[in-house]
């Protein structure tokens, strides 16, 4: 049987499968790895949770820091990219993917940013955004999920089935994947797609008045695509459809967007993959030339995505000890410190009532990047580039609204704004 052109694998595929077949299995080797954990302004935070996770959620080793916001980690692991996370309350969760080599002692710092202010206490009278529940979904919430996924598409199609549809029974399936703001091309599809889409037709020929449901009805070129996401190198993914017009980018309508963890990138090809210079995988990724992206290709990160500032951009530093007795004290690792007037804070609260107003999206309007008010009705804009820009305001039930925000260091004043219901 002869495949079709697009069904061929690629030559970065080829060359990719060749060196994974050709690397053998590492034996697990005892390694260290120091972290120490600081806020946006470089003081350290004690009784911070660290752990060492592999796959999805599969937690090697874990702790807390100490007063100065250190933790040593020891844990035997086959050599290979493992997944550092660190959680703490009032704080914006943190990835970083290291390379493990279980022979020297890695230094890592890590910067948890603080969530919106905390307020005076409020009574909350409004509910969650239906669709923000429904067509959101972090890393969180895949880590905490009990079935078992071992790609985004087992995400999409088991986790948050209302991605492929959207809310509205009018709205055609999803047609167009963003990854990291990118919108990625048509790829080969995958031989096996192929044949469950062949027996996927003859069933549907006893059927022929129902449409294809699940993931039958995604195009092969995005399954291919989606299946070649690992769960774990997810942030949190997005979804729009042909009703939510916030964001205003041609190919926006009907599709899905896939925000990768810090350290983590993307190839269409090869899938996600940990961006290390000295992995196979990461050589074979990058070897080939980046066609160039047309300027309506590349927006912002998908709506209600976080910051990807979460983790400061800190090169991992082997150190070797000296003498086995004696281990060479770590290095002091370089924080990089977000300015405090990068984090104004904006208010929005009911024109009638006065009641603070959740789940509106502030939306940066030149760069589509988004965030979204808490219970408090407050939000950050550090989504703003430096100097500010205008944003707009979207909530069901009332009106939308603009207005130009300057973001300096003379202007850091919270900004509060009434939105009136729209009649």
């Amino acid at each position: 049987m002869r495949l079709p052109l697009r069904a061929l694998p690629s030559a970065a595929a080829v060359a990719l499968a060749c060196a994974a077949t050709a690397l053998p299995a590492q034996p697990p080797t005892a390694g260290v790895v120091r972290i120490q954990v600081v806020d946006s302004a470089g003081a350290p935070i004690p009784d911070a949770s660290v752990s060492l996770v592999r796959g999805v959620n599969e937690v090697v080793v874990a702790g807390t820091t100490d007063p100065a916001g250190r933790r040593t980690l020891t844990a035997r692991l086959p050599a290979g990219p493992v997944q550092l996370v660190v959680r703490k309350i009032g704080h914006q969760r943190a990835d970083r993917f290291v390379a493990w080599t279980g022979r020297d002692t890695l230094t890592v710092a890590v910067t948890l940013h603080p969530l919106a202010q905390t307020l005076s206490a409020v009574t909350v009278t409004e509910r969650e955004s239906i669709r923000r529940r429904k067509m959101t979904i972090d890393a969180d919430a895949i880590t905490s999920s009990r079935r078992g996924v071992i790609d985004a598409l087992d995400i999409v199609t088991a986790l948050r089935p209302d991605m492929i549809f959207g809310l509205g029974n009018s709205c055609p399936p999803a047609q167009n994947l963003w990854v990291n703001g990118v919108r990625q091309r048509m790829v080969a599809v995958d031989p096996a797609l192929l044949v469950e889409a062949r027996m996927g037709r003859r069933a549907q020929r006893a059927t022929p008045h129902l449409r294809p449901t699940g993931r039958r009805a995604i195009p092969l070129d995005l399954q291919t695509m989606l299946r070649s996401i690992k769960p774990e190198h997810v942030a949190q993914m997005t979804a729009n459809d042909c009703a939510d017009l916030a964001m205003q980018r041609a190919r926006s309508e009907s599709a899905i967007f896939v925000v990768l963890k810090p350290g983590v990138a993307f190839r269409a090809g090869i899938g996600s993959f940990v961006v290390d210079a000295d992995s196979a995988l990461a050589r074979i990724a990058l070897a080939g030339t980046e066609e160039a992206v047309p300027d309506d290709e590349i927006v912002a990160p998908p709506p209600g995505a976080r910051p990807p500032m979460s983790v400061a951009v800190t090169p991992v530093t082997p150190i070797t000890p000296a003498a086995p007795a004696a281990p060479a004290a770590p290095a002091a690792p370089a924080v990089e410190r977000l300015p405090a007037y990068r984090l104004r804070l904006i208010g929005v609260y009911d024109e009638e009532s006065g009641a603070p107003v959740a789940g509106v999206d502030v939306v940066d309007v030149k760069s589509g990047a988004r965030t979204t008010t808490t219970e408090t009705g407050t939000a950050t804009l550090a989504l703003l580039p430096d100097g500010g820009g205008t944003v707009r305001l979207v909530r069901a039930g009332y009106r939308t609204r603009e207005l130009p925000v300057a973001i300096s260091p003379a202007d850091t004043l919270p900004i509060t704004l009434l939105l009136a219901k729209a009649r």
